[in-house]
């Protein structure tokens, strides 16, 4: 089943095989960790996502929160288009 993926430290959106993921996202998934955003049903969810969803650099992970700062440190989340 395809399914979707976001990297909120990219802005990337992709594509992939739910079935293949641990092998044909293994470099993406080394590469840049909890920055990427499994299992999204749909381009139109992905954009969604990516859309409320940024990258916070502190934490080095994919957040959300108030204002656009990280629901966990408190620093600016980056989005990029």
């Amino acid at each position: 089943m395809k399914k979707y993926y976001h990297n909120s430290k990219t802005g990337e959106i992709g594509e992939y095989e739910e079935q293949d993921a641990g092998y044909s996202l293994k470099g993406l998934l080394y590469a840049y960790g909890d920055a990427i955003t499994l299992g999204l049903k749909n381009i139109k969810e992905a954009k969604k996502w990516a859309k409320k969803w940024g990258y916070c650099p502190k934490c080095k992970s994919t957040s959300s929160g108030k204002n656009n700062k990280c629901f966990r440190c408190g620093t600016k989340i980056q989005f990029v288009k």
